[in-house]
């Protein structure tokens, strides 16, 4: 019959060796059921017999958390080239390549320092002396300075039984804590080669350390776990009064005067009445013509207009509301003006007859500008002597 132990063991994935946790600054030994059997002193002395001869990596996704047996990391590699293909959520095509194996990619809650996610770690095989059993031990990153400054001492000790110096399986380590988590290692006495030799020709050793890994050769389909991909920049909608060096606001516009100012009220002058609405008289209409006239001199280039007075003040008060001579025809039953005898009536843009005493002959190029020292509405210049009589004729007031 076929090994249905074995099948059914492939089928679960590769299973955790028996291994060495040093949780707590404890020396605790676990077999692959997760029994553990606590090891009492504050040292423990072993012989490594095999190790892995590339780094191998472990990236866990989350917080590790060593009191949960059952958790496995989703992404790891003892290969040194790739994720391993029994890893459950390969990160990365390349470890080279994978953003949790480069250095700030994770903070050290211990330092405070930048590390890498994905945590490097030696894996060698080891047994206790006078004990059945191969064990795993993993160095992390705090104890590769006395890893390497151990195993290059021993390296280093030549002799002519040790042209190559003395090898790791020859001697008795002896693991202590230099602090929290960070192991040392120290040479206490020599082995018994024939019990180390035994434990490494079962050869079980090159499965616990990982030397069997093959990398991963599929493609990631997506966004890497972990990672969110930046959405697209979001670009500034332009204001309609927004400021700033990118968006200019529109500059406001003058609107230009209609060419007849707006019949507005104007209060009369100190000391004279209104009078009562009457009949418009000849003279009456004159004045209102001559009005609409002065009305539609326009402004020389250049004048300013103040935003908050879209009206143009008539240069002379009316005791009477005028109605706008372009929108309001002639009073009905008044004969039109007549210009005075010798004098020609010539009608104006707007279809009005305007006498020509009242004409000006030339239309006002420049309007007299304010003053530096005065604001608003530049004050009209003064009427023709001509003008001021005919005005001060329709309505009998007393030239003084």
């Amino acid at each position: 019959m076929r090994s249905l132990a074995t099948v059914a063991a492939a089928n679960l994935g590769r299973p955790m060796p028996p291994r060495l946790s040093i949780d707590g600054n404890r020396f605790t030994l676990i077999d692959s059921a997760g029994n553990e059997r606590p090891h009492n002193l504050l040292t423990l002395d072993i012989v490594i017999i095999d190790l892995n001869d590339h780094t191998s990596k472990m990236y866990w996704g989350k917080e590790y958390n060593p009191n949960d047996t059952g958790d496995i990391p989703i992404c790891w590699s003892d290969n040194g080239e790739a994720p391993s293909v029994q890893a459950q959520t390969p990160q990365s095509p390349k470890c080279m390549t994978c953003p949790h194996n480069a250095i700030g990619s994770a903070i050290s809650k211990f330092t405070g320092t930048k590390i890498k996610a994905c945590v490097d770690m030696k894996k060698v095989a080891f047994i206790v002396p006078g004990e059945q059993g191969i064990y795993l031990m993993t160095i992390k990153p705090g104890s590769f300075k006395n890893w390497s400054a151990y195993v290059n001492m021993l390296a280093g000790q030549k002799s002519n039984t040790h042209p190559g110096g003395v090898e790791l399986y020859e001697v008795v380590t002896q693991l202590a804590f230099e602090s929290q988590g960070v192991l040392k290692f120290s040479p206490v006495g020599w082995s018994k080669i024939d019990e180390a030799q035994a434990a490494f020709d079962r050869g079980v050793t090159p499965e616990i350390v990982g030397a069997n890994d093959q990398p991963w050769q599929g493609q990631l389909a997506g966004p890497q776990p972990g990672t969110t991909a930046l959405p697209p920049p979001v670009q500034p909608t332009p204001q309609a009064n927004a400021q700033g060096p990118f968006v200019s606001a529109p500059s406001p516009t003058p609107s230009a005067p209609s060419s007849v100012a707006p019949a507005q009220s104007v209060q009369p002058m100190d000391g004279v009445q209104p009078e009562k609405r009457k009949r418009r008289t000849k003279a009456e209409i004159e004045a209102d013509n001559a009005r609409a006239a002065q009305a539609t001199v326009m402004p020389p280039a250049g004048t300013q207009f103040m935003q908050s007075s879209p009206t143009v003040t008539a240069p002379f008060p009316n005791p009477q509301p005028a109605p706008n001579p372009v929108l309001a025809p002639p009073a009905q039953g008044v004969p039109a003006a007549q210009p005075p005898t010798g004098q020609a009536a010539v009608p104006n843009a707007d279809g009005l007859d305007i006498p020509a005493f009242l004409r000006r002959e030339q239309p006002v190029q420049q309007a007299a500008q304010p003053s530096p020292a005065q604001f608003g509405l530049a004050q009209p210049a003064a009427p023709d002597k001509s003008m001021q009589a005919a005005i001060d004729a329709a309505f009998a007031l007393p030239t003084g």
